[in-house]
């Protein structure tokens, strides 16, 4: 039997932790993620919001764009250190809401976590299992695309879709598939030009 989804998020939840640690004040408080109009303060506040508000996503359905940009706005309120104290709290449980639909909150987590490391240069090492689950969502969230692309890991998963050819590593092509613009040269998109 392999280990708990759980142990594993708790683990990448560390990680992303250590992550934001590296970070100086004005790129947590302002700086760039991949998520269109996010600070990294943001992403962490999303992500901590998934938890202890998971009632306010169900109860809202199909607005969760909504309710994201209140937990954010909520989030903004607090001071760094003040987020940081939650996010240790965080980084130390997973509640049953998020075990419950593990199997996509641990690839979510994945991403968002290259959502605040890619355009911030900081290099991450992430559980094979993370990287496949981060495939796995964004191949999910991003499914209209597999109707014209095909994606094609360098590592460890399978190929998903058809059409123009995308290569890289698996957690990159999830964070593609998923609708973030990457920085070029993370994924090959074969050229069209022949």
């Amino acid at each position: 039997m392999g280990e708990p989804t759980a142990m594993i998020m708790l683990r990448e939840r560390r990680n992303l932790l250590s992550t934001l640690s590296q970070l100086d004040d004005a790129t947590f408080e302002t700086g760039s993620t991949l998520c269109d109009g996010w600070a990294p303060r943001d992403v962490l506040a999303h992500l901590i919001g998934i938890d202890e508000q998971a009632a306010r996503y169900v109860l809202n359905g199909p607005f969760v764009n909504r309710v994201n940009a209140e937990i954010i706005d909520e989030a903004r309120r607090l001071s760094r250190d003040q987020i940081m104290a939650q996010a240790a709290r965080w980084g130390g449980y997973v509640p049953f809401t998020s075990r419950a639909i593990a199997f996509h909150m641990l690839g979510d987590l994945g991403i968002h976590h290259l959502d605040i490391a890619v355009p911030n240069n900081v290099d991450v090492v992430q559980d094979p299992r993370v990287e496949a689950a981060a495939y796995r969502v964004g191949a999910l969230m991003g499914a209209r695309k597999l109707l014209n692309h095909k994606l094609v890991p360098t590592d460890h998963q399978w190929t998903l879709g058809r059409g123009t050819t995308v290569e890289g590593p698996c957690a990159l092509l999830g964070v593609w598939a998923s609708g973030r613009d990457l920085p070029d040269g993370l994924v090959h998109v074969e050229s069209k030009a022949a």
